[in-house]
């Protein structure tokens, strides 16, 4: 199943609203754009083990690089504060 560009924005969105529910949002987390780039960096290793071991659900590629995606939506927001 191909997704279409507006679920692919739709799965970003959920997932930078998931990451904020979960670890604060930029205003109250005091992540530095290092942080987020080495954060991307573990998530392509585990979207990498995933996409190998043909995972599906949590830990599949595709839900690995939507984090990936949301983190850097998070790190782009960070670097134009």
């Amino acid at each position: 199943m191909q997704l279409t560009i507006d679920e692919v924005f739709e799965l970003i969105k959920a997932e930078r609203a998931r990451q904020d529910a979960k670890y604060g949002g930029l205003d109250e987390k005091k992540q530095s754009v290092a942080g987020y780039m080495l954060i991307m960096k573990k998530e392509l290793v585990e979207a990498e083990d995933g996409w190998m071991k043909n995972v599906d659900g949590k830990h599949s590629a595709l839900s690995e690089i939507v984090q990936i995606a949301a983190t850097a939506v998070a790190c782009l927001r960070k670097l134009s504060m």
